[in-house]
C-alpha cells in the first residue's frame, strides 16, 4: 500500500494511549507528524469545541467522533490513501478494506 495522504485520528483514543498532558499537546504532535509526512490529517474529539486548522491538520469536534471518522473514511477512501488511527474495533471494522488501520497504542509507540 502507498504512503497515506490522509490520516484520521480518534482524538481521545490516541490521547489516552500516550503520555500527553492535554489535547493541545497531542494536536501539536499530530500537526508536526502530518507536516513531516507531507500528508494531511483530521483529528476528531468527542464533544463540543471550536473546529480549527493547524497547517495540514484539522481539529474537529463531534457528538460521536466514531461516526464522523467512519464518514470521513468512506468519503475519502476512493480518492486518497487513508490511514485510520484508533483502537476502537467498531470504527476500524466499518471504515472499509481500502483504509489502513493502526491502533492508537501502536501509533504512539512508533
Amino acid at each position: 500500500m502507498a504512503e497515506p495522504t490522509l490520516y484520521l485520528f480518534d482524538g481521545y483514543n490516541v490521547l489516552h494511549a500516550g503520555d500527553f498532558a492535554d489535547p493541545r499537546e497531542l494536536v501539536d504532535l499530530l500537526a508536526s507528524f502530518v507536516a513531516v509526512k507531507g500528508a494531511r490529517g483530521v483529528v476528531v474529539f468527542d464533544g463540543v469545541g471550536e473546529d480549527r486548522t493547524y497547517g495540514a491538520l484539522e481539529v474537529r469536534y463531534a457528538p460521536h467522533a466514531d461516526a464522523l471518522l467512519e464518514r470521513l473514511a468512506a468519503e475519502f477512501r476512493a480518492s486518497e490513501q487513508v490511514c485510520l488511527v484508533s483502537s476502537d474495533t467498531a470504527v476500524r471494522g466499518t471504515s472499509g478494506q481500502e483504509v489502513a488501520k493502526v491502533s492508537s497504542a501502536g501509533f504512539v509507540h512508533d
